[in-house]
């Protein structure tokens, strides 16, 4: 983790990830970005790919944590995705000044993210939406891929790829 990496579910910001319980998401509406992933050098890498889609609440909360903690523009909004947790997976949201060894980058409405290359096809399909409830408020992130009967494969596989 590189020294600029600061976590958004972090107590200092009162905000959490969601997770472990089944919530209803209001209806999505949001479209992944079409923005191709390079690589540090600026080269496209359209093989690997990651769709993620950001509705329009949890862009609007990223945005406005980035202004209130004062993360520049050019700052990164890191998404990774770990072996843990009480459904077997856990994302993890920060915030990184430069582009880690091994992270791609992908443009999203003009917000620059970067993902661990080797977890791309995992992440794929992840919707990250911004819940506010009576109680609590917090992002949470959805993938089809840990729904079903394929979601022991893809825990499997993150427990034998994390990179501690």
């Amino acid at each position: 983790m590189s020294p600029g990496f600061q976590r958004l579910m972090c107590c200092g910001f009162a905000l959490m990830v969601l997770g472990c319980e089944q919530l209803s998401l209001p209806s999505l509406n949001a479209k992944p970005g079409s923005v191709p992933v390079v690589n540090e050098t600026g080269q496209e890498q359209a093989s690997s790919r990651p769709e993620i889609i950001i509705t329009p609440e949890a862009f609007n909360e990223i945005r406005q944590i980035m202004k209130r903690i004062h993360v520049a523009d050019d700052e990164y909004l890191r998404i990774v995705l770990k072996s843990g947790g009480c459904t077997g997976y856990l994302y993890e949201l920060g915030f990184a000044e430069e582009i880690e060894e091994g992270h791609q980058v992908i443009q999203y409405q003009g917000l620059n993210i970067i993902t661990p290359r080797h977890l791309a096809k995992v992440i794929d399909g992840t919707t990250i939406s911004f819940l506010e409830l009576e109680d609590r408020k917090g992002f949470q992130m959805t993938n089809p891929k840990f729904e079903g009967e394929n979601s022991d494969y893809w825990i499997q596989w993150l427990k034998e790829h994390d990179q501690k």
